[in-house]
């Protein structure tokens, strides 16, 4: 984390950014990370509660919805309809409509049903269509209280696993803030968007490292970025906005809260120390021990991954949290 962030330092000090912001579901190590290190002559940084479907509601509208619908239903596949409107913060039909359209209970959707789900969602679109209105107040009024003006010299950071997260957050700004955006990935992306050649991306670590780190996808957020959560949207709460997570349960949150603690307690030792360092050097032991699957750490926090991603696991429950 520590040789990452000062490879950000260096590309926004040579693109004289004014803000950094820093892609995270919730409370954000590398923010705070990056505020323990103390490095000279590091921006403003700050934090931006969106995730990939935030970000592809967000840049949704009634008049690009049909050309978003690839996008919007992209991961569909091993989901129940239930589940897949969830994680777009829609509310589904009844139990009764479901069943009668071919999406009961237990229907696991499968790929050769992208057709007859398209379809649905082309006659749900105005329930999606308010939820997209919630995820572009929410995404404004977090830009707005980080003070994001026009011609604000703005760099995102995040892990870079998804190619579409720049082109999403550039259209979704389209109207709203007029910036100079550009993001700073650990990762190259892989399948990048052709947008890209308008919102610049820059990744620490080359493509070839991309593939195999996005197989451990899950380890490696984790360690680097992790979450109390899944960020699905946000509900209005008046003069502000609430997050919409899809939580495990408390003791696994009171982990993700001891990463956080543990890895700023490391940079604030870390500060002054190891300045010059190559960070791509620097960083190659966190490689090594994703891909070491004999690691007894690695195996016990796989172990912890693994319980909170199952499919019947009823202990993932909705909550409500404020914005950090």
């Amino acid at each position: 984390m520590a040789a990452f962030l000062r490879w950000v330092g260096t590309q926004a000090q040579a693109d004289k950014i004014d803000l950094v912001l820093f892609v995270s579901a919730g409370e954000s190590l590398p923010t705070r990370a990056a505020t323990a290190l103390n490095l000279s002559g590091f921006p403003r940084v700050g934090t931006l509660q969106v995730s990939r479907s935030i970000l592809l509601l967000a840049a949704t509208n009634y008049r690009n919805f049909d050309e978003q619908m690839e996008a919007l239903t992209s991961g569909f596949v091993g989901l129940r309809l239930h589940d897949f409107l969830q994680r777009l913060d829609v509310p589904p039909p009844a139990g009764h409509v479901l069943e009668d359209l071919g999406f009961g209970e237990k229907i696991i959707l499968t790929a050769a049903q992208a057709q007859p789900l398209r379809r649905f969602l082309l006659a749900y679109r105005w329930e999606i269509l308010k939820s997209a209105a919630r995820a572009r107040r929410g995404l404004f009024l977090q830009l707005q209280q980080l003070r994001v003006a026009p011609g604000t010299r703005l760099a995102v950071v995040d892990m870079g696993f998804d190619s579409k997260i720049p082109s999403a957050l550039s259209t979704a700004l389209e109207g709203m803030f007029d910036v100079d955006l550009c993001f700073y990935n650990l990762f190259s992306p892989v399948g990048a968007s052709p947008k890209h050649e308008v919102v610049p991306v820059r990744a620490m670590l080359g493509q070839s490292t991309g593939p195999e780190m996005a197989a451990n996808r899950a380890l490696v957020e984790m360690l680097i970025n992790p979450a109390g959560g899944e960020l699905v949207g946000y509900e209005d709460r008046g003069a502000g906005m609430a997050a919409v997570l899809f939580s495990p349960p408390a003791p696994n949150r009171q982990q993700v809260a001891h990463l956080i603690d543990g890895a700023e307690a490391f940079c604030r030792q870390a500060q002054g120390r190891a300045g010059g360092a190559d960070p791509v050097a620097a960083f190659q032991p966190f490689m090594d021990f994703v891909k070491n699957t004999n690691d007894p750490v690695r195996q016990a926090i796989a172990a912890v991954l693994a319980s909170d991603a199952a499919p019947e696991a009823p202990h993932v429950r909705r909550r409500v949290v404020p914005l950090s």
